[in-house]
């Protein structure tokens, strides 16, 4: 993998079926990176295995979501996202626990997920983090909580919080803009070298930040200020990867190659 290498989020282009979603990027977007996702269910290592190595695709990390999860609201984000609601921990831990041994077969070393909204209940929180940190780390892998649904400085206390080392951030500076929570540019500078893996999407801000979503827009159309973000990140040293996160709709893919064909452009 080379340092800024683009690459794309399996769900992206088939939230259900990461092994086409692998076979995809290759085929019909020229991509060498995937971000890898399981949604609800993890499928058998073997699967995901054969076909990264079929299509020449490396993968960057991987990713875990939850059923139960609701994105129909920020509030709703809040109540049901990652680790807060007791409820659902111990299923949601049976799956975390599926995906860290899937993770660790493919011998990839970063897990990412929404942690769950570090502002609610973060006692708890901690606590649950914590617990997940520790099953990450008997594999040798890093969790990568992802931004958004609070400020970075307040991510950033609660990962030192935590105090596990096998904890970073997976940065994604539209999330910011759609949930209202911060400048990415300034975020860059509060999360420093704690970004060990970014995503990529650009989103026009919410006229009440924090209270509705913001829209998502084409890269460099929107307020996540893009090119500083990547300028910002370069002299931080970041080397990783930059993941593209935007869902094709109805197996149009004209939208990904226009996000492609302009980060793309940022280093001709």
């Amino acid at each position: 993998m080379q340092p800024l290498e683009p690459g794309i989020c399996s769900w992206s282009l088939d939230r259900h079926d990461p092994v086409a979603a692998i076979q995809q990027a290759r085929s019909e977007l020229d991509l060498g990176v995937v971000h890898v996702g399981f949604f609800g269910k993890v499928p058998p290592a073997s699967e995901i295995s054969a076909a990264a190595s079929s299509a020449n695709v490396e993968l960057s990390a991987t990713f875990v979501a939850f059923d139960g999860e609701d994105y129909s609201s920020i509030a709703n984000v809040a109540a049901t996202v990652g680790f807060n609601p007791y409820d659902r921990v111990e299923a949601r831990f049976g799956l975390l626990q599926q995906a860290i041994d899937v993770t660790a077969a493919l011998n990839v070393k970063q897990l990412a997920m929404h942690v769950g909204t570090v502002t609610v209940a973060p006692e708890k929180l901690r606590d649950r983090l914590q617990q997940a940190a520790d099953m990450l780390a008997e594999k040798d892998i890093t969790l990568l909580a992802e931004t958004g649904p609070e400020s970075a400085d307040d991510l950033a206390a609660f990962i030192a919080s935590l105090d596990r080392p096998n904890v970073a951030v997976n940065f994604d500076p539209g999330n910011l803009i759609m949930y209202g929570t911060g400048d990415p540019v300034a975020a860059v500078r509060t999360l420093g070298k704690s970004i060990r893996h970014v995503h990529l999407k650009d989103a026009s801000a919410s006229a009440n930040p924090g209270v509705d979503w913001g829209t998502p827009v084409p890269l460099g159309t929107g307020d996540a200020s893009l090119p500083r973000v990547i300028s910002k990140l370069r002299a931080r040293g970041y080397d990783g990867p930059l993941i593209l996160e935007r869902t094709a709709r109805d197996g149009d893919l004209t939208p990904l190659k226009e996000d492609l064909d302009y980060l793309r452009s940022m280093f001709a």
